[in-house]
């Protein structure tokens, strides 16, 4: 291999690979396209709707990846043992929160319209995933983690039920409104390895018989009475009666709060003495320790919406008595206030989330909801 002094890419005389121009690199040796420096850095502005809201960010992550590659777009890539592309988002969404203007930085190595790179992304992103805006960023200018200041949500807030034990804060996401204890199916734990059960548990070992031509049925898990203590509802995002997504025994109790919601006045006057108050303390619980924290510094401004409806209602799934706040929060390197703890703070659960904006160190933070909120 040659190496051109004039050519930083081609400065250090390294072994090279064949690769499909549609491949991603994995590693171990250098291919053509990862020695190519960043010439250009796109910002875009992207919705996170409908069943999409449901996966987590390292897989919204993997989603734009594959989407970049699909629509051949010249992405540059990190410098390493495993190049990646470089694509980097402002702040991870919380696992069922629904985003409507979530935003993502994409470095080419060759110079390409804003636009042009929308318009080639829109066609392989999934629905829900919708491009609102797009716009050339300076190469030298800080990542948007180290310059953001604030985020906008709008949260709907029902009132706690009697069966709501423990802080929201203790499960995997915070704000996930839990369902009564009985009405969560699940089959009991097993211990042993799977050669051990198959010989112990009656039915298992001759649902394994194979069939003439060599393969296996599939496992029928009849539900117990321990295991339907609850009343089964049916599952609404089955694609039939007949065929649901998952088995009976593990349909869940619907969301719909069992509880009213408190009067407009009295939800007022919470939220004006939480404004008012120098200081609000909440507990957070984290892998078993337990923190005081006051959320009041983060809290930029906060307001009811009597009249909005959540995206969730609009596709017909009701939410059932619920309110929705607007909220600012302060979310920069110092923390970031969270809408569970907002919601501790006024005696309220949250039932969903949706973020509306992020805004950097050059935008301020908005005085009132708006039209997008």
């Amino acid at each position: 291999m040659t190496t051109n002094p004039e050519d930083p890419a081609r400065a250090i005389d390294l072994p090279t690979i064949e690769e499909h121009p549609d491949g991603i690199p994995t590693g171990r040796l250098v291919t053509e396209r990862t020695m190519r420096p960043a010439v250009a850095r796109v910002r875009l502005t992207f919705t996170k709707l409908g069943p999409l809201r449901f996966i987590g960010h390292l897989d919204l992550a993997r989603v734009w990846e594959r989407a970049v590659r699909r629509a051949r777009l010249p992405v540059a890539y990190t410098q390493g043992f495993t190049p990646r592309p470089r694509i980097a988002f402002a702040a991870p969404l919380a696992l069922g929160a629904i985003g409507l203007r979530e935003r993502v930085d994409i470095h080419l190595s060759e110079h390409m319209s804003p636009q042009n790179v929308a318009t080639a992304l829109s066609t392989q992103l999934p629905p829900g995933c919708d491009i609102c805006d797009a716009c050339l960023v300076d190469l030298e200018a800080p990542s948007m983690t180290a310059v953001m200041k604030w985020a906008s949500f709008v949260i709907a807030l029902s009132n706690p039920t009697e069966t709501e034990s423990s802080p929201a804060s203790e499960s995997g996401t915070r704000w996930a409104r839990r369902v009564p204890d009985p009405a969560v199916i699940a089959s009991p734990p097993r211990s042993g390895t799977a050669n051990d059960r198959r010989g112990s548990e009656p039915g298992l070992a001759s649902d394994r018989t194979p069939n003439d031509d060599g393969s296996f049925p599939e496992e029928r898990v009849t539900a117990t009475s321990t295991q339907t203590g609850a009343q089964l509802v049916p599952n609404p995002y089955g694609p039939t009666k007949d065929e649901p997504l998952r088995p009976s025994a593990e349909w869940l109790a619907p969301l719909t709060p069992a509880t009213s919601m408190p009067p407009p006045d009295e939800l007022d006057t919470r939220l004006r003495a939480l404004l008012d108050s120098p200081s609000a303390f909440v507990t957070r619980t984290r892998e078993g320790k337990s923190s005081n924290v006051d959320i009041r510094p983060f809290i930029i401004n906060a307001s009811w919406m009597w009249d909005a409806t959540s995206p969730m209602e609009d596709d017909g799934h009701s939410l059932g008595s619920v309110a929705h706040l607007w909220l600012v929060v302060r979310h920069d390197a110092t923390g970031a206030g969270r809408p569970d703890d907002i919601a501790a703070s006024l005696d309220l659960q949250v039932v969903e989330v949706t973020r509306t904006a992020i805004g950097l160190d050059d935008e301020p933070p908005p005085l009132r909801p708006t039209a997008t909120s």
